[in-house]
C-alpha cells in the first residue's frame, strides 16, 4: 500500500493568522542564543537549525543586533552581504541560497530547519504560512521551494534533495521582486507526529524552473532567499469530528443520491475499497472517496449489498481500521 501522505495545498500571496496558536518555536527569528557576527551562524537563532551541516551546506541568520565592525560578514538587518532588506517584522530573519552550475542545474542548496512546540496530531489538518523575499544581488530566481516535515531533527551529510521527498513543493511561483515579501501558505494533513520542518530546494532545478532577474550580478550565490514570519496552526473545521458514511445510494442518474460518498474528516484515509459479499474487490477509491456504482473496469454493477473498507494511513491509526468498515446497499 502506498503510504505517501495526502496533502491539501493552497498557495496564497497574502494570509494572516489571527487568534491561533503558532506551533513554530521562534518563527519570527527574534530570539537568539547569541547575536550573529558572521555568515553561516543559523544555529545562533533559537530553535532553528541547519539540517545538512555536515554536507558543507550552510544557511544564515541576520539580526539588527549585529554591531558594525565586529568582524566577519555584515549580517545585520537591513544590511546583509546579499543586499539591503528590512525584516518582514521585527529585527531578525534567516536566509538560504542555491548555486547554479554550467549544466543548467542548481546543485548546491541550503536549508532552514524549524522546530515545533509540540508534536502534530496524526490525521489533523494544519496550515503553514511563511514570508519569502529574493535578495538584491541574485542573478536568478528559482521555483520549487519545498517543505519536508519530519518526526526527528535532521542532520545529514548530503543535500536534502538527494535523500528526502518533501510533502509540499510550490512548483508554480517564481519570486521575482526583491522589494516585497511574498507570502506562501498551504494546508496539509499530518500523517505522522511531525516535530520539524525543513525548508529549501529539494530538486536539481532545470532551465524550465528559473529565470534571470539580474544579468549583471557577480554575486556568489545564483539565488538567495530571506525567510521570516513563519507560523503553523491547526485548522479547526466543522467536519473535524464526525465521519459521515452512507449505507444506501441509488446510482440511476436522477440527480438524487447518485453517489456513495464519504464526508467529514476523510483526509485521514489513504484508500477505500468496495467489495462484494464474497470479499472480491469491486473498486478502489482514492480521494475524494466517491463511488458511482461502476466496477474498476468501468462496468455497471448489479443491485445488492456491498461492503466498504476504509484504510487510514498506517502511520496514524492502524488500530482504528475496523471502525470504518460497513455495508452499502446499492439500489438502481
Amino acid at each position: 500500500m502506498n503510504h505517501t501522505a495526502f496533502i491539501l495545498f493552497t498557495f496564497l500571496f497574502s494570509f494572516q493568522v489571527l487568534g491561533q496558536q503558532n506551533l513554530i518555536l521562534n518563527g519570527d527569528f527574534e530570539e537568539y542564543w547569541q547575536c550573529p557576527d558572521d555568515a553561516t551562524q543559523i544555529e545562533r537563532c533559537k530553535y532553528v537549525y541547519n539540517p545538512c551541516e555536515s554536507a558543507l551546506s550552510t544557511s544564515d541568520y541576520f539580526n539588527a543586533c549585529y554591531v558594525s565592525g565586529s568582524g566577519g560578514a555584515v549580517v545585520g538587518v537591513p544590511n546583509t552581504p546579499f543586499g539591503y532588506q528590512e525584516a518582514y517584522s521585527g529585527n531578525g530573519m534567516v536566509g538560504f541560497g542555491s548555486e547554479y552550475n554550467s549544466s543548467n542545474q542548481f546543485e548546491y542548496d541550503e536549508y532552514i530547519q524549524l522546530s515545533f512546540s509540540e508534536k502534530l496530531e496524526c490525521g489533523k489538518k494544519y496550515r503553514f504560512v511563511g514570508h519569502f523575499n529574493l535578495a538584491d544581488y541574485c542573478r536568478y530566481s528559482i521555483k520549487n521551494i519545498g517543505f519536508y516535515f519530519s518526526e526527528t531533527e535532521l542532520n545529514d551529510s548530503d543535500f536534502l534533495y538527494n535523500i528526502y521527498t518533501p510533502q509540499y513543493i510550490d512548483s508554480s511561483t517564481l519570486i521575482e521582486d526583491t522589494l516585497k515579501w511574498y507570502t506562501l501558505s498551504f494546508e496539509f494533513v499530518a500523517q505522522r507526529a511531525y516535530k520539524y520542518v525543513s525548508i529549501g530546494h529539494f530538486k536539481k532545478d532545470s532551465s524550465l524552473s528559473f529565470i534571470e532577474v539580474n544579468p549583471n550580478s557577480i554575486f556568489g550565490f545564483s539565488a538567495y532567499f530571506y525567510l521570516d514570519g513563519c507560523s503553523l496552526s491547526k485548522v479547526e473545521e466543522d467536519n473535524d469530528v464526525e465521519i459521515e458514511i452512507p449505507n444506501i445510494f441509488t446510482p440511476n442518474n436522477d440527480g438524487i443520491n447518485d453517489f456513495f460518498e464519504i464526508k467529514g474528516n476523510k483526509e485521514q484515509f489513504e484508500k477505500v475499497y468496495v467489495v462484494n459479499r464474497w470479499g472480491n474487490e469491486i473498486v478502489e477509491l482514492l480521494t475524494p472517496f466517491k463511488w458511482d456504482g461502476l466496477s474498476k473496469s468501468g462496468t455497471v454493477v448489479s443491485e445488492g449489498v456491498y461492503y466498504y473498507i476504509c484504510y487510514p494511513y498506517s502511520e496514524c491509526e492502524v488500530d482504528r481500521k475496523s471502525l470504518f468498515n460497513g455495508m452499502i446497499h446499492l439500489i438502481r
